[in-house]
């Protein structure tokens, strides 16, 4: 059967990157990576952070790294990012004695070496990952990849990118808009933790200061998390202070925690209280969305998705596909279709929008166009329909009985439907 527009289920972001490389992170709040002014200083490694301007070499860094993700590639990988300025990135800032930060660097080579796989294992419908184009921040140059987790909705990463001596652009680091965070902040913090290093927890939690008591709910919370005990953690999280409750990082984490258990109650009460405190902030766009949908506030929901298009600084066919999503899901086939259409403008070879084409126009019974829709899929995309691929769908039932579908059904027979449409 082929598969028809992907449904979207509560914390289409928030859910994804939970156990990447087996790590649980907090955000980063002021984070380098999405709003800071860069340093453009030499990096572990012998790299040199990519200038504004300077895009030699960084597509088809970014492409690779696109492609390995998707593949779940981890020698890839391994080509593409320098794991030595990761690795440095990620230590430097430690209290460690020599032996600590010689077995640190150690572990989290072993971990970063499996990050494509875990990834991709991460998300239960797969990873495919596109390349959405080069752009400047803070003074850097930086690559926008969008990952499509079918189901389970969209996230993106922004690259971050330097040139090594022998002339090689590699990725260093990216921010990941699902968790908030630049991945190398997401480790180190992790670390940090375990160490029990006050500066880091204050960090991670995003206060100027802890209390002892405060620094040990912190430390509780996040090994309860870390555990797969999210109940408890949940209640931990409810045990902490006020200052702690708003903190944008730890909200993030009860989200997570929430999005585990089970009933949906814990999982809106976290995503209001995320919204109520920190509503305004663009990169929350992904997870807050959801929120809105649920909570019926419909001008909300478009102004969230609009807010992080501007802050990518681009309309990225991805956004204009979960605003369809959203305006075929609200009742709106009309505007549904308009934006589908004009993702498919966006990145032709991008076929999501295509289904969603395809039910905004059996909601307003254009089947003539719904053919002609299906062809054309046919064509870009390989499949070859037949009725069976049809046939149970409830929306598809008056389709199948109109002239456009029995005179196109009279066509020629085609190959079976490709596996992954089934």
């Amino acid at each position: 059967m082929v598969t028809l527009a992907p449904r979207f289920v509560p914390g289409p972001a928030v859910r994804v990157a939970i156990g990447i490389a087996c790590l649980i992170g907090l955000a980063a709040g002021a984070s380098e990576g999405a709003t800071g002014t860069p340093r453009l200083a030499p990096l572990p490694g012998g790299l040199t952070p990519l200038a504004a301007g300077q895009h030699a070499g960084a597509e088809a860094s970014a492409r690779a790294f696109a492609i390995a993700i998707g593949q779940g590639d981890d020698v890839q990988v391994q080509q593409v990012v320098s794991l030595d300025a990761l690795v440095g990135l990620v230590a430097r800032d430690l209290p460690l004695g020599e032996a600590e930060r010689a077995g640190l660097i150690k572990g989290l080579r072993e971990g970063l070496s499996g990050l494509a796989a875990r990834m991709q294992q991460s998300a239960p419908d797969g990873i495919v990952a596109y390349y959405a184009g080069l752009f400047d921040r803070g003074g850097q140059t930086r690559a926008l990849l969008r990952l499509d987790l079918g189901e389970h909705g969209l996230n993106y990463f922004e690259l971050k990118l330097a040139r090594g001596v022998d002339g090689r652009v590699r990725v260093y680091d990216w921010y990941d808009y699902a968790q908030g965070t630049d991945f190398s902040a997401m480790v180190a913090q992790l670390a940090g933790l375990m160490v029990r290093d006050r500066t880091s927890l204050e960090r991670a939690a995003e206060v100027s200061s802890l209390t002892d008591e405060e620094a040990d709910q912190l430390i509780r919370f996040i090994e309860e998390l870390r555990t797969d005990r999210y109940a408890t953690a949940l209640a931990t999280f409810e045990s902490m202070p006020e200052s702690l409750r708003r903190s944008r990082a730890l909200l993030i984490q009860r989200v997570k925690a929430a999005s585990r258990v089970k009933g949906e109650g814990a999982y809106q009460g976290a995503l209001a209280d995320l919204a109520h405190h920190h509503g305004d902030d663009p990169r929350l766009a992904l997870m807050l969305a959801d929120h809105y949908f649920y909570t019926g506030d419909r001008d909300r929901l478009f102004e969230v998705l609009a807010r992080l298009s501007a802050f990518l600084g681009r309309e990225d066919a991805g956004l204009v596909y979960m605003d369809s999503v959203y305006r075929l899901l609200l009742g709106e086939p009309a505007l549904a279709e308009r934006a589908a259409l004009r993702a498919m403008a966006l990145e032709p070879g991008y076929e999501s929008p295509y289904w969603i084409l395809v039910q905004s126009l059996l909601s307003q019974r254009k089947f003539a166009r719904v053919t002609e829709t299906l062809r054309e899929m046919g064509t870009r995309f390989g499949y070859a329909f037949s009725r069976e691929n049809f046939e149970g769908r409830r929306e598809f039932a008056e389709y199948l009985e109109s002239p456009s579908f029995r005179a196109w059904l009279a066509q020629p027979a085609m190959p079976a439907v490709p596996a992954k449409a089934r």
